[in-house]
């Protein structure tokens, strides 16, 4: 369990066991058996998710930055980005910024500044939110391949010329991957690492833990990666649209829509990787410190969404239906991500039906144990 202190129970403890238990366990086990026999019903028309020659090629990249109400951060960025992709990119390249209704004079600033990469401003009247403003520039971009980037990125010299050599080479050996995730660096090199862009996830009582690798030994060299951070990571646009884009229908209101389709981007075949030598500086969580919620409870909420959208074997499944009541009994915040989940329950089960047509290349429970996924595909 994830701490040792001494339990002392209350009556909050006993309302989530009691109460929230029984609704838990009832929704839950209905859920999965209505998928259990969908799959089973759908399984001889499955097809594989295909893409084809001409949406492999290299033809360029569309970089996609979404900003709201930070003006000197994304005008940085820009600089900054348009120095090295200037120094160092030979193969067609654009931006497209998504401004996402600020109020701080962010869009007229984009709108005079003068790059010499080709820039294209996609101004909104309101915050579509990150996954949403993402989904809307891919539609616009003419490149096969995206560059998905936060505002509070810089990029660092080979940044771009090392995902090119990567993709390249994974292309020139017939290898159609999903993603490529740059290596990424907190701007404070005293702040303590908490990300890396080398992903992975392990079973955790019926939950799940995602996390990045952080020890340098595992981080010196091209290697897989669970999924493709939304923030700094190439990604194939067919891929990325043929699998419905950023999911923000089912993690609300922002985090864990990455992990979610880069997850499943393997459970149809199209991995992902790490490349260690594009390597980016990240003001950690400059664009969400102001925002109005608690972006570690929507995290853990979001992880509990995943669960429910992407658990498919009987065994996770059942440890999850045994397990998570006796998280909620002996920490509350359990129930608390399960009552913030219920209300979009809808969407969830929406979501995933729009998946079930596509044939698994991977077995489900082998990804959601990633780290010995990866040692037994690498050998």
């Amino acid at each position: 369990m994830p701490s040792t202190n001494k339990f002392h129970p209350t009556v909050e403890n006993f309302l989530s066991l009691f109460l929230f238990g029984p609704i838990f366990f009832i929704l839950f086990a209905i859920y999965f058996l209505f998928f259990a026999i969908a799959s089973f019903l759908i399984y001889p028309f499955q097809r594989k998710l295909k893409i084809n020659k001409n949406e492999k090629k290299l033809n360029g990249i569309s970089i996609i930055i979404p900003t709201w109400n930070k003006k000197a951060m994304i005008l940085n960025c820009l600089k900054i980005l348009d120095k090295v992709l200037v120094d160092e990119v030979k193969i067609p390249i654009e931006i497209l910024v998504v401004e996402n209704g600020s109020d701080d004079g962010s869009l007229e600033a984009l709108e005079n500044l003068q790059l010499q990469t080709p820039l294209q401003v996609l101004p909104q009247k309101e915050n579509l939110g990150f996954a949403r403003a993402i989904n809307l520039a891919a539609q616009k971009a003419q490149y096969n391949y995206l560059y998905l980037m936060n505002n509070d990125m810089e990029v660092q010299k080979g940044t771009f010329s090392e995902l090119i050599k990567l993709a390249q080479d994974l292309l020139g050996q017939n290898k159609v991957f999903f993603g490529l995730a740059s290596q990424v660096f907190f701007f404070d090199p005293k702040k303590k690492r908490e990300e890396s862009g080398k992903t992975y996830s392990a079973p955790n009582f019926g939950f799940i833990k995602i996390a990045h690798m952080l020890d340098q030994l595992n981080l010196g060299k091209n290697s897989y990666t669970l999924y493709p951070g939304g923030g700094s990571s190439l990604i194939n646009k067919a891929a990325f649209q043929k699998l419905g884009g950023y999911d923000y229908q089912s993690y609300k209101p922002l985090y864990v829509e990455d992990l979610d389709l880069g997850f499943n981007a393997w459970q149809f075949g199209f991995p992902s990787y790490f490349c260690a030598n594009s390597q980016i500086i990240h003001h950690h969580r400059s664009s969400t410190k102001n925002s109005n919620y608690n972006p570690d409870f929507i995290i853990q909420k979001n992880f509990l969404a995943f669960i429910w959208k992407n658990f498919a074997s009987f065994s996770d499944n059942c440890r999850h239906l045994f397990f998570y009541p006796l998280m909620m009994f002996r920490y509350t915040k359990y129930r608390h991500y399960l009552e913030a989940l219920l209300p979009n329950l809808g969407q969830i089960f929406y979501q995933r039906l729009k998946l079930l047509p596509f044939k698994r290349i991977y077995k489900n429970k082998d990804i959601i144990n990633f780290v010995n996924f990866e040692i037994k595909n690498e050998t």
